[in-house]
């Protein structure tokens, strides 16, 4: 097995057409599992999480599943888009021991053509050796029989049951749970100390809509993005700071993983005689 990176999160390994968008089959079920493991405690990570690079996604599948700590597999009637021919082909180049671990899987896959860049998801985890937990769907039996098989060779099988309603992936969820979490490194909080405070006012008063807003966007399950945009000396530090001390700071920052902050203050300002958007 190649050598691995510190393993951060799970990841989630599906046909978004299938799993996610609002007139799939099962729809929204990528985006409730990843809020309810979260919850668990497992940092969960989708193939659009990807930074947008020139890399080609299966240089990027297999980076991003060689750094996952497990990967959940789920197998549907849509086998997803077939993997750029160039692309696998210079993969393989790169990673010539691919699937030594399992000669009779790759042999059965030979140059790796045709499969789907999910499909690539769970081979990816194999080869790296990362915890796969797979399940499917009834649709699956037959129309990705190859796939399901393939994975069998790997010594892979769907859960006991295939799924028909998101009860049945979440049932058997409960039951892989505690084997998910262990595959998940044991999370340590890092926090900056906030360089804020020496920019803020000394006095606060008010701002309690805006407040609430910071609040909701927290807690919003999606994307935390919240872009503030206002007249220099308006009081946009100081809001973000009252937020910082009176929410995150004053709570033991919950929820948090990682914080950093910084300000360039000086922009815009008449604190600094050197002031220039070059610096």
């Amino acid at each position: 097995m190649p050598d691995q990176p510190k393993p951060h999160g799970v990841f989630i390994s599906c046909v978004s057409d299938e799993f996610e968008k609002p007139k799939a089959p099962f729809p929204k079920l990528r985006s409730d599992l990843r809020h309810y493991l979260s919850r668990a405690g497992c940092q969960m990570i989708v193939q659009e999480d990807f930074p947008q690079t020139a890399v080609d996604t299966v240089e990027k599948l297999a980076k991003l599943v060689r750094e996952s700590a497990a990967v959940v597999h789920l197998v549907g009637e849509l086998p997803g888009a077939k993997a750029n021919d160039k692309a696998v082909a210079s993969f393989l180049g790169k990673e010539t021991s691919f699937l030594d671990g399992h000669a009779e899987l790759k042999s059965k896959l030979g140059k790796c053509l045709g499969i789907t860049y999910t499909q690539w998801e769970a081979y990816l985890a194999l080869h790296y050796g990362v915890p796969l937990f797979v399940y499917a769907t009834e649709k699956a039996a037959s129309s990705q029989a190859t796939h399901l098989k393939n994975l069998r060779l790997g010594r892979r099988y769907p859960g006991e049951k295939l799924i028909t309603a998101p009860s049945d992936l979440l049932g058997q969820l409960i039951g892989d749970i505690h084997t998910i979490i262990a595959s998940v490194p044991k999370f340590t909080q890092k926090i900056a100390p906030s360089r804020l405070s020496r920019h803020a006012a000394k006095q606060f008063f008010g701002r309690e809509t805006e407040l609430e807003l910071l609040d909701q966007v927290w807690a919003d399950s999606g994307m935390h993005v919240l872009s503030i945009v206002a007249w220099g000396g308006v009081g946009k530090t100081s809001l973000v700071n009252r937020w910082i001390a009176t929410r995150m700071v004053a709570k033991n920052w919950p929820g948090v993983e990682r914080y950093y902050d910084w300000s360039f203050y000086s922009q815009g300002t008449g604190d600094s005689r050197q002031t220039s958007s070059d610096l």
